[in-house]
């Protein structure tokens, strides 16, 4: 097995268990954030195991780093410029180019081209500690170079394409954290009178959707509103003033990601009065929503996010009214066309999707949030691919056809996570190519002339390979590059220990010393032969 690629595979591990560890790190603060806990010893533990991970993954890195040949260096920043070629090209098609400065139009989502740029900085950076030079660059409009190296994976999964930004904190939590509600009213340890944990008695006002909270010295209005983070199994109060009040302030990219839901036709990042209007008649139905809910003991809250993603999930009705319904959003027919193709395009990609799933990309890509440009990478990055079937079965097959046809090897999970990456677009099959190429030319220097005029590892060794099936009788087809004659045959050295090719003579001399050769016809015949000049030679024979 080549060096570079188990080096590879052991850097996926540790990476892998630096975001194993993040995400239980991420976990505790919510919770103990959720209920208004102060940093205790458990979420402590869970921060160190996940720096100490992380600085396993630095140390690893920079060990492996030290230990490059400059050959090995020199192929590395080649294959890492390779990739930044492909990544700058990905980064650069998720970015609007008629965007007002500084405004990213979220397609699909900030968050990936934010670890897209992560991803892109780590390589230059790589390169750089390799001692070579970039040969890409892009400006960084999301992720920030200054920015801890890993922010990008603290964040992922905290955001999705509508994250409640407007939701403002009741009760003061931790400065640390994210501000969020600290008291769980609806649908968790509801009385019969909803009444939340603290005795608190949830009044409804003569608006619909709009609540009161006894023993309040505040004396608010609430909203409760279901979280789009979670399994939607409660909700929280959120100040209804504040709720409008913050309409006002909304990032340009939240303006556009609501206006998307409600299928505005005008998607710019103009805050209007008739937003304002259908945004806060949304909230406040969904506010309704949960309160009945909670009040008959269903166990199903809503967040005004997924309401207005996937409206048929919920009995809730269309409240939009104004801009909303003047610019109605797509049918119900033109969603269903929608859901057919999602449904046949994951079936040729080889992709299972829940019914959910399926209703959020039919919807998403009805209202204009994907292209049949990206609907395919986007199928593949929100179901479980099915590496047996369609496109994702020919991918992985390629990939492994490639490696075998160069003598290269990788386990299972690498091709899999390769497979992946090419389905999802954040690698191409070019950038796997030139890889297994740029690692086959470290592995068999002799040949890498011959690789970079476009031959393969398999091609050059033909004449072995075939010697090997004529002299042991055995189908070439069977025979790896990998097999210890054959291998050694591309990797030999000469008697100054300079890389060289074995000569085929004694190649084919060599593999007449193996036992297999023995049980050959051709070792029968040549046996018979000698027998016969023997024979002849005393005159028993003519």
């Amino acid at each position: 097995m080549a060096t570079t690629p188990v080096g590879r595979t052991e850097e996926m591990k540790l990476r892998q268990e630096v975001s194993d560890k993040l995400k239980e790190y991420n976990r505790i603060k919510e919770e103990n954030n959720l209920f208004g806990k102060d940093l205790d010893v458990e979420e402590a533990n869970a921060k160190a195991a996940y720096e100490a991970a992380e600085k396993d993954l630095k140390e690893y890195r920079k060990t492996r780093e030290e230990t490059l040949t400059p050959k090995k260096k020199e192929n590395r920043i080649n294959t890492l410029n390779t990739r930044l070629g492909a990544e700058k090209v990905r980064i650069d098609g998720l970015k609007d180019p008629n965007r007002p400065e500084g405004f990213l139009v979220p397609s699909p989502t900030n968050d990936k081209i934010a670890k897209l740029e992560q991803k892109f900085y780590e390589k230059t950076q790589e390169i750089k500690r390799l001692g070579g030079t970039p040969a890409h660059t892009i400006s960084y409009d999301v992720f920030k170079p200054t920015d801890k190296p890993d922010q990008a994976e603290e964040n992922k999964g905290k955001t999705t394409e509508f994250n409640q930004p407007l939701a403002p904190s009741v009760i003061t939590g931790r400065s640390d954290l994210v501000t969020k509600p600290t008291t769980t009213i609806v649908g968790v340890d509801v009385s019969a009178d909803l009444s939340d944990p603290l005795n608190r008695q949830v009044l409804p006002t003569s608006e619909t959707g709009v609540y009161t909270l006894t023993k309040d010295t505040a004396g608010l209005e609430y909203l409760f509103l279901g979280d789009s983070n979670t399994d939607e199994t409660f909700s929280r109060p959120v100040s209804y003033e504040e709720f409008v009040y913050n309409i006002r302030s909304m990032s340009p990219i939240d303006v556009i990601n609501y206006k998307r839901a409600m299928g505005y036709k005008d998607q710019s990042s103009v805050i209007t009065d008739q937003f304002r209007s259908d945004l806060t008649k949304a909230a406040k139905a969904v506010s309704a929503f949960n309160y009945e809910n909670a009040a008959i003991g269903k166990n199903v809250q809503a967040s005004l996010e997924n309401y207005l993603a996937t409206p048929e999930k919920y009995n809730i009705g269309s409240v939009i009214s104004g801009a909303g319904a003047e610019t109605a959003g797509p049918s119900a027919d033109e969603i269903k066309v929608k859901r057919d193709s999602v449904n046949i395009l994951a079936t040729e990609l080889g992709v299972q999707l829940s019914s959910d799933q399926l209703n959020r990309l039919a919807r998403d890509w009805a209202i204009g949030s994907y292209d049949t440009n990206t609907i395919r990478s986007v199928i593949a990055q929100t179901g479980t691919i099915d590496f047996s079937k369609g496109v994702a079965a020919e991918t992985l097959s390629n990939l492994k056809e490639l490696a075998g046809a160069y003598g290269i090897q990788f386990d299972e999970a690498y091709f899999n996570k390769a497979a992946t990456n090419v389905l999802t677009q954040q690698d191409t099959l070019e950038t796997y190519t030139q890889q297994i190429k740029n690692d086959a030319k470290s592995r068999f220097p002799t040949l890498a002339a011959q690789i970079d005029a476009g031959f393969t590892v398999r091609q050059l060794a033909s004449p072995y390979v075939q010697s090997m099936s004529s002299i042991l009788e055995i189908d070439p087809n069977t025979i790896s590059l990998n097999d210890y004659y054959v291998n050694r045959a591309l990797t030999g050295l000469d008697a100054e220990n300079k890389p060289t090719t074995q000569p085929l003579w004694q190649f084919e001399k060599e593999l007449r010393k193996d036992p297999r050769w023995n049980y050959t016809q051709n070792a029968q015949d040549s046996l018979m032969n000698t027998a016969r000049r023997v024979l002849q030679d005393f005159g028993l024979v003519s």
